[in-house]
């Protein structure tokens, strides 16, 4: 069978309500398989003496729990005189540890009281904190326990389709009629950016012609005769005002470079 974790619980003795809270700490831990000790475990007092017994159970912890607040905090640093000397020897020796480890620390742990305050944690401890309180206690106790949520086995690699090019979306009608226009006006393309009426900027085919040629308005219209579509060209028109091309005509196409005028 394997030995139970063993916890020691390092405490300053603020007053009797923090003794008796530390208290049923250490029994809650005990009852649920945690070997933990405390110093009020220890009747009178230990034959080895208090710094060696101290030594001891911080060496033969697999965890040491430091319960912080501002007087532990202060005996911790040793700034305090008038009181209890144990946290004063206790944080020496765990100074020690972290700094002989080069503060690679899985050992000790800093919890809070409900009402404590990050602030009273020693500095080099104050990456990792738990909190006395029912949700903290089981995110205690889960870690003391090391019952942790173990990951699932690899699976196999999922084998992906092929990525292929979107395809080209269907031209409209409309754009139909102009590639059509564009083609029986034997005009050529290469790729340029431009700007359309409404203002947009596009990746699009430049309009080049195959010879040069003014500026103009292209006019094209349909008429229907029966079931057949019959195609009529107009004669190009010089405009030098676009709005009264627009007033003359239904549809029109502009024609030209880009910024010509």
């Amino acid at each position: 069978m394997a030995q139970p974790v063993r916890v020691f619980i390092s405490y300053s003795h603020d007053d009797e309500a923090h003794r008796q809270s530390i208290l049923g700490l250490a029994h809650r831990l005990r009852k649920e398989g945690v070997d933990a000790w405390i110093d009020q475990y220890v009747a009178g007092f230990p034959a080895e003496g208090w710094q060696r017994w101290m030594e001891k159970q911080i060496e033969q912890a697999d965890f040491v729990l430091l319960v912080c607040t501002p007087l532990y905090l202060k005996r911790f640093r040793g700034e305090d005189r008038d009181g209890g000397r144990g946290v004063n020897f206790e944080g020496l020796i765990i100074s020690q540890t972290l700094y002989s480890a080069y503060y690679q620390n899985t050992k000790f742990i800093p919890v809070l009281p409900v009402e404590g305050n990050i602030e009273h944690v020693p500095i080099a401890l104050r990456t990792h904190t738990y909190t006395l309180d029912e949700a903290g206690y089981l995110d205690l106790y889960r870690l003391l326990t090391a019952q942790f949520i173990p990951p699932p086995p690899l699976g196999e690699p999922v084998q992906l389709l092929e990525k292929t090019a979107a395809p080209l979306p269907s031209l409209s009608s409309e754009t139909a009629y102009l590639e059509s226009l564009l083609q029986q006006s034997e005009i050529r393309f290469a790729d340029k950016t431009y700007t359309t009426l409404s203002g947009q900027f596009q990746q699009d085919r430049h309009l080049i012609p195959s010879s040069c040629m003014p500026i103009s308005f292209l006019f094209e219209a349909t008429s229907q005769r029966g079931d057949a579509l019959r195609e009529c060209r107009s004669e190009p028109e010089q405009h030098d005002d676009l709005l009264t091309a627009f007033s003359r005509h239904q549809r029109l196409v502009l024609l030209g470079e880009p910024g010509g005028r």
